[in-house]
């Protein structure tokens, strides 16, 4: 009786225990529409924004890991995106990345450069730093569709 009672009860407790300590995913989704507001850093440090560049960027995350780069209204960048946990070559610790495929044509040749970004915060504000040395952090706020 007693061993029949532990075959239910256990695997029952494994599972209450196991789904009790996964980690939801409450953090606010990358999917949307971002309004770039400022960049920091570089070899110089500067400091950049949509009025001191006179550039205004959206970005715009779908669903079907396609990003849209958008600036002063025109479309610059239509490409893929990627969503990783990996080590940084900066800190030499994981992080949560996005790495975009930028795509740039020279004549008839694609040139596609990936830039890895730490994602610092994903919430109403989306940081974003590059993952290379003397790159920009750059903040961008969530546009309500």
């Amino acid at each position: 009786m007693l061993r029949q009672y532990l075959r239910i009860c256990v695997p029952v407790a494994g599972l209450l225990l196991f789904f009790s300590c996964h980690r939801s995913d409450t953090q606010p989704d990358l999917i949307g529409s971002w309004y770039w507001i400022r960049s920091n850093g570089g070899f110089s440090y500067q400091v950049l924004t949509p009025q001191s560049t006179g550039i205004e960027r959206i970005f715009k995350f779908y669903k079907n890991d396609t990003v849209k780069i958008y600036e002063n209204g025109e479309l610059v960048q239509n490409t893929d995106y990627f969503l990783s946990r990996e080590e940084s070559i900066l800190y030499h610790d994981t992080f949560d990345f996005v790495t975009i495929n930028y795509r740039y044509y020279v004549g008839d040749s694609l040139i596609i450069l990936p830039m890895r970004y730490i994602i610092r915060e994903l919430s109403d504000s989306l940081i974003i730093e590059e993952d290379v040395f003397d790159g920009f952090k750059h903040t961008y706020v969530r546009v309500r569709d």
